[in-house]
C-alpha cells in the first residue's frame, strides 16, 4: 500500500526553552509512544513542561478532539516542541514503583535509553472511571460515552476497565509522523507485539516503535486501542510516496527554536496497577467485543 508522506508545512512550532531538553545528539534507535492524561489542548501540555523549569518533555505532541471553545488548534495536528535529533526525560524507568529486573533499573540505563529515543505524546485523558452514569477521567473531566473503550477481560487493561479511545485523526497524524521518523532515522517499523507489557527486548535497547509501559509496570499509555494496534500492525506493509517539493520549499521539520511562546498551563500525570498479560485482554466498546490479537484484516 502506497501512502502519501508527511506534510511538513502542517506542523506547527511551538518551542520550549532550550532549557528544557538536552541540546545533544545520540544515534536514534528507538521510539516511544505515550500518552499525556490531560485535556486535549496540545500547547497546554508544552506550557506545563515548560512551567516545571526541569526537562521533562517529548519532541512532538499530536493534539485531542478540541472543546468547543477552543480554536486554535484541530484534532490530529502535530505540535513540535524541540527538535527530534535531542533529547529530553521521558521514561523514568528507574523508579521505585516499576517491576523490571534490577539490571534495567539504574538512573544511569534509563537515560541511555532516553539519549537514544525519540518520544511522541497523544493527547489523551487515558484511564477512566464510570459513575453514576457517566465517564471520568482521573482530574475529573467527562468523557462521552461515545469516546470510552472498554476492556473486558476481569483485570482489564493495566488493572483500568475503561478508557479515553484515540481519535481516528491522532492515529492517522501518528502513522505518518512514524513513517518520517522511521524513515529519517532508520529505525525498523515492525509490529513489536510484546510492546504492551514490560518487554526485556525494549529494555534492552531494541530498535522499534514501544510505548511507555514497554518499560513501565506502573504506566497504562499507550493502551492497545484495536485501531491503534492496526495502524501499528501494517506500517511495515506501507510504502511512502516520494515526497514532491515545490518552490518555496516550507521549512523543514524540527528546525531549531528561536522563540520561546510558554505560558503556564497544566497537564495531570497518571498511575496504573501492573497487569500480568500471560493472557492477551479482551477489548471492545460499549457495543460490540472485539479480542486483541495480532490477526487484524488488512484495511
Amino acid at each position: 500500500m502506497i501512502v502519501q508522506p508527511l506534510d511538513l508545512g502542517k506542523i506547527v512550532h511551538y518551542p520550549l526553552s532550550p532549557t528544557n531538553y538536552f541540546r545533544e545528539e545520540f544515534p536514534k534507535k528507538q521510539i516511544y509512544l505515550h500518552h499525556t492524561v490531560s485535556h486535549p489542548n496540545p500547547f497546554s501540555n508544552i506550557d506545563y513542561w515548560k512551567s516545571q523549569g526541569i526537562r521533562v518533555a517529548t519532541c512532538v505532541v499530536i493534539a485531542g478532539k478540541p472543546y468547543p471553545n477552543e480554536k486554535n488548534y484541530k484534532d490530529g495536528d502535530i505540535v513540535q516542541a524541540f527538535p527530534s535529533k535531542y533529547w529530553a526525560l521521558h521514561l523514568a524507568s528507574h523508579g521505585s514503583s516499576n517491576q523490571i529486573p534490577a539490571k534495567y533499573k539504574t538512573r544511569e540505563w534509563t537515560r541511555e535509553l532516553e539519549k537514544a529515543s525519540i518520544a511522541i505524546e497523544i493527547c489523551n485523558a487515558g484511564w477512566l472511571t464510570y459513575q453514576n452514569g457517566k465517564f471520568y477521567s482521573s482530574f475529573r473531566s467527562i468523557v462521552p460515552e461515545d469516546q470510552v473503550l472498554m476492556y473486558v477481560d476481569k483485570n482489564g487493561y493495566r488493572g483500568q476497565k475503561y478508557y479515553h479511545r484515540y481519535t481516528d485523526a491522532q492515529i492517522e497524524s501518528l502513522r505518518l509522523l512514524l513513517h518520517f521518523l522511521c524513515d529519517r532515522y532508520g529505525i525498523p517499523k515492525r509490529y513489536n507485539p510484546d510492546m504492551w507489557d514490560i518487554s526485556v527486548r525494549a529494555l534492552e535497547g531494541e530498535p522499534g516503535i514501544w510505548t511507555h509501559t514497554s518499560v513501565r509496570s506502573d504506566k497504562s499509555d499507550c493502551h492497545p486501542q484495536p485501531e491503534l494496534v492496526r495502524m501499528l500492525m501494517n506500517l511495515e506493509k506501507e510504502t511512502v510516496a516520494p515526497r514532491i517539493e515545490t518552490a518555496p520549499s516550507p521549512a523543514p521539520v524540527f528546525k531549531e527554536p528561536e522563540a520561546i511562546l510558554i505560558t503556564p498551563g497544566m497537564v495531570i500525570q497518571e498511575s496504573a496497577q501492573p497487569l500480568d498479560m500471560g493472557v492477551s485482554p479482551t477489548i471492545t466498546n460499549l457495543e460490540t467485543p472485539i479480542s486483541l490479537n495480532t490477526d487484524f484484516p488488512t484495511p
